[in-house]
């Protein structure tokens, strides 16, 4: 049965995992998560699940581009403590995530990781040293709290570094 749901998730998504030249036998499901190896990293492809509450697999250590991408039931996803990069469109056009926990592995976040999180309300990060994209949290249009763990100079050096100045008035 796990076999024919892998074989049928691997079908639905034939012409993206061909698109990205990824080799469709590289792929595994760890219950709704796609998801591939690479360099020894378990890379996330797609979620194919449909809750609410979303709690990312400790084997994950990448979400790739559009894993989540246009996900509507998704409110709450807890990042596991080994994540390194979020991609591109990752996690973008969730209109029902609200907040979002950035561990202190997360070093990287893409382009439009957050486009169009219309509701996102508060995000957090633990590692006061992350990069991120200038435009990560584009139309982000609720965000009205950042919390950032670290230093002073070092909150100011992210937010230097990215579009998250225009959102200044409300970092803390």
């Amino acid at each position: 049965m796990c076999m024919d749901n892998l074989k049928n998730i691997l079908d639905k998504y034939a012409i993206e995992i061909e698109e990205n030249n990824l080799n469709a036998t590289d792929f595994k499901l760890i219950g709704n998560f796609l998801v591939f190896f690479e360099n020894d990293n378990c890379v996330l492809f797609k979620y194919v699940g449909i809750s609410k509450n979303v709690i990312l697999p400790s084997e994950i250590k990448e979400i790739y581009s559009y894993a989540f991408y246009d996900n509507k039931n998704i409110e709450k996803l807890v990042l596991n403590d080994n994540l390194t990069i979020i991609g591109s469109k990752a996690i973008s056009c969730c209109e029902n995530l609200e907040e979002i926990i950035f561990p202190r592995s997360l070093s990287y976040i893409d382009s439009r990781a957050f486009d169009c999180d219309y509701n996102l309300k508060k995000i957090e990060f633990l590692n006061p040293k992350i990069k991120i994209s200038s435009d990560s949290f584009e139309h982000c249009y609720e965000l009205n709290e950042i919390v950032f763990y670290g230093s002073k100079d070092e909150r100011e050096q992210v937010v230097e570094e990215t579009e998250l100045e225009s959102f200044k008035p409300i970092l803390r």
